[in-house]
């Protein structure tokens, strides 16, 4: 697989929609759909809460995520290697048939089906 690029990944949130207004790029400022009761949500409100109390708390942490992440993620030598298939809609590289982004563009297009 192809890594990912992420130039603006230590930059924080305000400062890359800031960094977008300022280029004049396009980008959707509204949530995801999918964000309801998401977990993920509590977390980056905690976080922003600690960012208000302790400046550089957020990039901290995630820089101290990238160091250990090797340890954490650590494939063991005898662990059968993980098998990739191609998706079946979009040909993305994903571990199941369907990838993840296929899936929950269904999920999105049934719902939007069911309301209107």
């Amino acid at each position: 697989m192809v890594k990912k690029v992420k130039p603006l990944v230590l930059n924080y949130e305000d400062d890359i929609k800031l960094y977008a207004k300022m280029r004049g790029l396009d980008f959707l400022e509204s949530a995801c759909p999918f964000a309801i009761g998401a977990t993920s949500k509590l977390y980056k409100r905690i976080l922003n809460e600690l960012e208000k109390e302790q400046a550089g708390v957020k990039l901290s942490f995630y820089l101290n995520f990238l160091r250990e992440k090797e340890e954490i993620f650590r494939v063991k030598e005898n662990r059968e290697a993980l098998k990739l298939n191609s998706c079946k809609i979009c040909g993305y590289p994903t571990t199941g048939e369907i990838c993840t982004f296929c899936r929950n563009r269904k999920l999105l297009e049934k719902r939007i089906k069911t309301r209107f």
